[in-house]
């Protein structure tokens, strides 16, 4: 079947109606522009070439990786292994015949010049530099079916270029590459990465006129891993000057054990798990990152207290990554929820039954709610899930904080929206709000706070009043900006 008629009958069954269709182009157009429209032609092509791919029998995700992004590959493959999805890793710089039948994992699409038909972007690159962001290689891009990026400060610069749609956050965790045992270092200090740059230099420098230090470029997978293994101490100097941090080099080295000094970064309070493992220095402050490798060198039990700690973080079961890699897979429904459920709900520890719902990618939208926290800070944010249909992730979202509430026999739980504004005085009326509701003797499953819409055949009830609300029954309700639940509630789900 060709390309158009196939993206043409995804179009129309999505679509509903020709005439749907067509308003979807046009309007779309007289928004943007022509290249635009394109683009968005582009991203029904890929839908349809993946539901093609999804009735495949012996259907394969192609995982494509450069040799410098085999640690992300080896998380790849942690998690595709606990699903049923067949799999082959491909670790290759230069081109490679494609199977356009198949549906691709690209890890840093830059470095190709030639892609598949239908893939999902992994973009690794920092955006403090345009090097990687030109117009060719933006076009890499916007062709995927879905970007994944670790870091959020990509994100946001990103929104300005992709589709929100297109843009999934997908943060960087440790594996256990290696069992930690009693060992022999070979060296004091290892540094491993590219050296053709000034700042770089001046550090190695200075870090040879006092320790041991062994200088690695050009080395991946098993190769650095081992050199990793035989050092005691790990630096990260940034590239950059204004460098995001790291992580894939930071959780590549704690995953096999290794301790960090690293320069802090323009991200580094967005990685607040990492405080704890590794050892952070200002920025382009040498001086500082010398006396920390002193005093851990000659305080041995400072030393394996460190390394306790990492070795504990690391053989966690549940892992940030593996979350939102099958968030990835559940928006395309290449998992089912109960999988999705099942093998993350033991990742969260919530220290409170008032949970906000919000996607890490709204960025802006998450700045807002900040401030609203300012005026009720006892509220934990859930990542909501997502799904190339929004209302089918929306809907997802709450079936699953409902499931977790039941599954921990919570006696209710609280659900606002990321998008709520607080009233001044919050706190004071939600306690009134939770008292009057606490000692009710009247049957009730949900209390909304924002009814959006209200159909025509609910009946309505006032059943009290107080100084600041009147309170009333409802058999029908709609919006889910504000709620709370009864455990009873979860069990109708």
């Amino acid at each position: 079947m060709s390309d158009l008629i196939k993206t043409f009958r995804y179009l129309y069954q999505d679509q509903k109606s020709l005439g749907k269709c067509w308003q979807l182009f046009r309007r779309h157009f007289n928004q943007y522009n022509l290249e635009s429209t394109r683009y968005l032609w582009k991203k029904f092509q890929n839908l349809a070439n993946l539901e093609q791919w999804k009735k495949r029998e012996n259907k394969t995700i192609q995982i494509l990786a450069t040799p410098h992004t085999c640690f992300i590959a080896e998380l790849i493959v942690n998690a595709l292994k606990k699903t049923d999805l067949h799999f082959k890793i491909t670790i290759k710089e230069t081109e490679i015949k494609y199977n356009d039948d198949d549906l691709y994992i690209v890890i840093c699409p830059q470095y190709y010049k030639k892609l598949p038909k239908t893939y999902i972007a992994f973009q690794l690159e920092q955006t403090v530099s345009d090097r990687w962001f030109t117009q060719k290689q933006m076009v890499k891009l916007k062709n995927s079916l879905l970007v994944v990026d670790y870091s959020l400060h990509n994100i946001e610069y990103l929104t300005s270029k992709l589709p929100f749609s297109q843009l999934y956050y997908l943060p960087i965790s440790p594996i256990q590459l290696d069992r930690e045992s009693h060992r022999e270092y070979e060296y004091d200090v290892l540094f491993y990465g590219d050296t053709n740059n000034q700042r770089r230099q001046e550090y190695i420098k200075e870090l040879s006129k006092h320790f041991k230090i062994k200088i690695v470029n050009n080395a991946f997978g098993n190769e650095i891993w081992h050199e990793i293994r035989k050092s005691k101490i790990v630096v990260n100097i940034h590239y950059y000057e204004d460098a995001l941090l790291e992580t894939t080099r930071l959780y590549e080295c704690l995953s096999n054990h290794a301790f960090v000094i690293s320069e802090k970064s323009a991200d580094f309070n967005q990685h607040t798990d990492l405080i704890n493992l590794i050892d952070f220095v200002d920025v382009g402050d040498i001086n500082q990152m010398i006396t920390r490798i002193s005093y851990y060198l000659n305080n041995i039990n400072e030393f394996e207290q460190a390394k306790s700690r990492i070795s504990k973080y690391i053989q966690q079961q549940h892992s940030p990554f593996n979350y939102y890699f099958y968030r990835v897979l559940l928006s395309l429904d290449l998992i089912s929820f109960d999988f999705f459920y099942e093998n993350t709900h033991k990742l969260w520890q919530p220290q409170s039954n008032f949970w906000s719902l919000g996607l890490p990618e709204s960025i802006e939208r998450k700045q807002e709610f900040c401030k609203e926290l300012e005026k009720y800070s006892e509220i934990w944010c859930f990542p909501g899930i997502r799904h190339t249909k929004p209302w089918i992730g929306c809907g997802m979202s709450y079936k699953y904080i409902i499931r977790y509430a039941k599954d921990n026999k919570l006696p209710n739980i609280t659900i606002c929206e990321d998008d709520v504004l607080l009233p001044q005085g919050f706190k004071e009326k939600f306690e009134d709000i939770n008292q009057f509701l606490d000692k009710r003797t009247h049957q009730w499953d949900i209390f909304s706070g924002h009814v959006t819409d209200l159909d025509d055949s609910s009946a309505i009830e006032p059943i009290d009043k107080d100084s600041n609300f009147t309170y009333i029954a409802l058999t029908k309700t709609t919006g889910m900006l504000f709620n709370r639940r009864i455990q009873a509630a979860s069990a109708t789900v």
